[in-house]
């Protein structure tokens, strides 16, 4: 039997979106670290801090994202996505 024939197909796919979310990370940490100071990198990142469930780091870098290009209305449903995905994540299970 494989993982996929034992319905974990839901579980791989998740872990393998947080993975993919602590790459992106690390990419734009090194990115910002370095001096860059697009707001689409802190958007990126906070993409992968979303991809990754850390919803409060994704939230703080869309919004310093939104700070630096006000006009980028892009952001603001990100924004909105992370508090939503952070407030069902801190609800007790059933």
């Amino acid at each position: 039997m494989t993982p996929l024939s034992l319905g974990l197909r839901p579980h791989l796919k998740r872990a393998s979106e947080k993975a993919d979310g602590w790459q992106q990370i690390s990419q734009y940490d090194a990115l910002i670290e370095g001096g860059d100071g697009d707001p689409m990198s802190y958007y990126y990142r906070g993409f992968g801090y979303q991809m990754a469930e850390q919803y409060d780091l994704a939230i703080t870098d869309y919004e310093e994202s939104l700070s630096r290009d006000p006009a980028n209305e892009f952001v603001k449903p990100f924004i909105d996505q992370s508090r939503q995905l952070k407030a069902a994540l801190d609800q007790p299970p059933p």
